[in-house]
C-alpha cells in the first residue's frame, strides 16, 4: 500500500499484514493520517493454503452442496449403490 493509496479523504482505519516488516506498505505516510499499522507473525504458509482451499472449494462446489444439505436435501448413499459391490 504506496503513499498514493493513503490519501484522505479516506475511511481507512487499519491496515493488517501477516509479515512484521512489509515493503509494500508506507507506514510513515499512514501514521500521519492517524491509520494504524499492525502485523502478526507468520510462520506458516497459512494464507496460501486457505488460497488453494478455498480454490478447490468453489471448483468443487462445496458450498451450494453444504447449502443442500443444510436446507434438507439428502441423498442417502444406499440408494446410489443399490446392487452394486465393492472390487477388491
Amino acid at each position: 500500500m504506496p503513499k498514493g493509496m493513503i490519501v484522505p479523504p479516506s475511511k481507512l482505519k487499519l491496515i493488517g499484514t501477516t509479515e512484521r516488516r512489509n515493503s509494500s506498505i508506507d507506514i510513515t505516510a499512514a501514521e500521519k493520517r492517524g491509520i494504524v499499522v499492525c502485523a502478526t507473525k507468520s510462520d506458516m504458509p497459512l494464507p496460501a493454503h486457505h488460497a488453494v482451499v478455498l480454490i478447490l472449494a468453489a471448483s468443487r462446489g462445496l458450498m451450494t452442496q453444504a447449502n443442500f444439505v443444510r436446507n434438507g436435501g439428502w441423498q442417502p448413499v444406499q440408494d446410489q449403490l443399490s446392487g452394486s459391490q465393492a472390487e477388491r
